[in-house]
């Protein structure tokens, strides 16, 4: 059997994985690429999701599961609304130069409370079963800025082309198809 240790860490690095991939739709609408940008955009999704992760833990002590799947269709909900949001925008927009993450404030944070709402949920589990916070929140707060820099920049550097104000469109089809491949898979 293993430790509960190794899970304190290991479901927090494995639930930042999914900031990667959101990172990635972020970075691609990122021109030119700063990493003082990209840790603006880091610290707003650690901010929503250790908040989350605190929130989850304290209320995993005094309730039972009353949850169940509902989190997961309330942030995919939320994802898929600012996905459409923002393909909607790229179609309109003209500027070329546009970033959604850093220049939407609004779309910034309903993204990263969207993305926390599956750590609240986790977190509440984990509250249930009596994880050390510790490890837990510090394994978390690494990942998601590891993984969030490492998105960004992947999405920023490793593209074919720069897309212009098409990069704000795929950066909302890449969300889009997140949320439609976390139900298929």
């Amino acid at each position: 059997m293993i430790n509960v240790s190794v899970f304190a860490i290991l479901i927090p690095v494995l639930l930042s994985m999914d900031i990667f991939f959101l990172s990635i739709s972020g970075g691609v609408t990122m021109y030119p690429y700063r990493w003082i940008n990209s840790l603006k955009i880091s610290s707003a999704l650690v901010f929503a999701q250790i908040i989350a992760a605190i929130i989850g833990l304290f209320l995993g002590e005094m309730i039972q599961p009353l949850m169940g799947n509902y989190s997961l269709w309330a942030s995919s909900l939320l994802i898929g609304f600012f996905a459409f949001k923002m393909i909607q925008e790229a179609i309109k927009t003209k500027n070329e130069q546009r970033t959604f993450l850093l220049e939407d404030q609004q779309i910034l944070w309903f993204t990263a409370l969207a993305s926390s709402l599956s750590t609240l949920v986790i977190f509440v589990g984990m509250g249930m079963l009596g994880m050390d916070y510790h490890l837990s929140l510090s394994a978390l707060l690494l990942s998601i800025v590891f993984f969030s820099q490492l998105g960004l920049f992947v999405g920023s550097h490793y593209r074919p082309v720069r897309l212009g104000r098409s990069s704000k469109l795929l950066g909302g089809v890449l969300m889009l198809i997140l949320v439609i491949l976390n139900y298929l898979l």
